[in-house]
């Protein structure tokens, strides 16, 4: 029973450890080109749709940009959220990945893509969780976001919100008191 509290200590040690530490930074990719196309503002601002079939954009149902790493040196990413401004067109369900590793899906809402000069809110959010660190994440260099959806889509903007901690925070050393071994 001793060994029983003792693990549920060492584990709440180690949850009140990793959230006094992580740190959070934010980019923003920003999807332009549907003025330029004969559009009208939606969202009070420039947009750019996916699976589009008005002509506004483009008809592949997926687009990719890049974008910097915003987290210190030194740092693991363990999450990010994923905030999209959109139109709410369709209710797409909209999938993506950095660097090919997958963030959950979030869906879209479904007002009709109107035409506004009100600026956008945030419509939908997602976030993925890498207690390990996110895989085939590029530290200090360029990284690539792609967007699908399976529905009509026009977005303004995606903000990543990266959770990143110390290496140390991850694995941590424990140095065991008393005997290794249990009956």
């Amino acid at each position: 029973m001793k060994i029983f509290y003792f693990s549920i200590l060492l584990i709440l040690i180690l949850v009140n450890t990793f959230n006094a530490v992580s740190q959070t930074a934010t980019t923003t990719v920003y999807y332009t080109g549907g003025m330029a196309q004969g559009g009208c503002y939606v969202c009070g601002s420039d947009y750019w749709c996916i699976d589009n079939t008005g002509g506004i954009g483009t008809t592949n149902p997926c687009d990719a940009r890049t974008f910097y790493d915003p987290v210190p040196a030194g740092y693991i990413v363990t999450s990010v959220s994923v905030n999209y401004w959109t139109a709410s067109c369709y209710g797409a369900a909209i999938s993506g990945d950095i660097n090919g590793f997958s963030v959950p899906v979030a869906y879209d809402g479904s007002d009709g893509c109107l035409c506004s000069s009100s600026p956008c809110a945030l419509t939908t959010s997602t976030t993925g969780n890498y207690p390990c660190g996110m895989p085939g994440y590029v530290y200090g260099g360029d990284n690539t976001l792609q967007i699908c959806a399976n529905d009509a889509m026009c977005i303004t903007r995606i903000e990543l919100v990266f959770t990143y901690v110390l290496p140390d925070v991850i694995t941590p050393s424990i140095d065991a008191l008393g005997p290794l071994s249990f009956c």
